[in-house]
């Protein structure tokens, strides 16, 4: 919470200042699959955070430059302090669901992650996928949070450069969020990596030999912080 809800400057920001003002941490709810969130009641307020799906790597062959795919994004992050009026009785919690990572051979895409939302208040959608194996290629775009107070992006997949390679020469890392790392670089043979805890993308698959699939992107996440 503390690099959340502090300044740069290490002084305690807004968040801090009003939640104190309203009384102490009661509990939390975790969602890590789409439902509902229930006000249990007796709160002052909430803060939530909203992360999105990490976006699948891209898929691979083993012919020429085109043998490593590039990385998926990172999902998108937000996080707001919430009165306990405006949170209401209950809200829909939607998680969205990672990407998948690029079906092996030729130059397959990786999806796209899912959007994660708070009702139709805190938004963060899912990273990009990446494009499949051939030089250049860019990795995929992080997702962006939207609604929060504080809003951030995911980091980019990396991308392969013009001998088809990134730099660790195999299938480019994912990006990450800021609950979840990029599945790591891949240069074993046929091989791929997903995406780490939660909003992390897929790395893109290598091929020596034969065809490989991007990894796979990892799913949002939400919590909620409930305050007395």
């Amino acid at each position: 919470m503390t690099g959340i809800i502090s300044d740069n400057t290490g002084r305690a920001g807004g968040l801090v200042k009003a939640v104190a003002a309203g009384g102490g941490l009661a509990s939390a709810q975790v969602f890590t699959s789409s439902g509902t969130w229930t006000n249990p009641g007796g709160l002052s307020r909430i803060i939530v955070e909203v992360v999105g799906a990490g976006g699948g790597g891209g898929g691979t062959q083993a012919t020429g430059t085109s043998n490593s795919g590039a990385g998926g994004g990172g999902g998108g992050y937000a996080t707001e302090l919430i009165s306990n009026a405006t949170a209401g009785s209950s809200q829909t919690v939607t998680i969205g669901a990672g990407g998948s990572g690029g079906a092996a051979g030729s130059t397959n895409a990786g999806s796209a992650g899912g959007t994660s939302s708070f009702g139709s208040l805190i938004t963060a959608t899912g990273g990009a996928g990446a494009a499949g194996g051939g030089a250049p290629r860019n990795g995929g775009a992080g997702g962006a949070g939207s609604g929060g107070s504080f809003n951030g992006t995911g980091t980019c997949g990396l991308p392969i450069n013009n001998e088809g390679y990134d730099s660790a020469n195999g299938g480019a890392m994912g990006g990450s969020s800021i609950y979840g790392g990029g599945g790591n670089h891949t240069h074993a043979q046929e091989s791929h990596n997903d995406g780490t805890g939660y909003g992390g993308g897929g790395s893109g698959g290598y091929a020596s030999s034969g065809n490989e699939e991007g990894g796979d992107g990892s799913a949002g996440l939400i919590v909620v912080w409930e305050f007395q």
